[in-house]
């Protein structure tokens, strides 16, 4: 949600969720799909990693723990944000599988707090924004 309406929020900290189609299928399928051209199009509806410049406009701390396969959607926004210029925050839960540890927790707490208590700017000076999808227009 952040990532596809980065004017609504002060900042975001995703967790969870599948960041870009392709790679999802290759690493949770025992058979890759083989999706069709129109297919692969649509993919632009959901996939995070065509939005990253949208990084720029949303303070973003996303997290994963250490030995959770989803981490491959982090690291896959990290490598979309670093070729949009941006760098995004990402702390992993040390040997931890699907779930949140303790102290990454509340790190992740500390930085969003903090990031909110400045606020959401209403009327930024600059903004980096893309969509594929009148869905996602603002």
């Amino acid at each position: 949600m952040g990532i596809h309406y980065p004017g609504l929020w002060a900042a975001s900290a995703p967790g969870a969720g599948f960041s870009e189609t392709a790679d999802f299928l290759k690493v949770y399928q025992d058979e890759p799909v083989k999706p069709t051209w129109y297919e692969q199009k649509l993919w632009h509806w959901y996939d995070c990693t065509d939005y990253a410049l949208n990084l720029f406009d949303c303070p973003t701390v996303a997290y994963s723990g250490e030995i959770d396969k989803q981490k491959q959607a982090a690291d896959m926004m990290a490598k979309a944000a670093v070729a949009e210029g941006i760098e995004l925050t990402h702390i992993i839960g040390p040997q931890t599988p699907h779930r949140y540890h303790p102290e990454a927790r509340a790190e992740i707490n500390r930085r969003i707090d903090s990031v909110v208590a400045l606020g959401r700017n209403p009327v930024p000076r600059t903004i980096r924004f893309t969509t594929w999808t009148l869905r996602y227009n603002r």
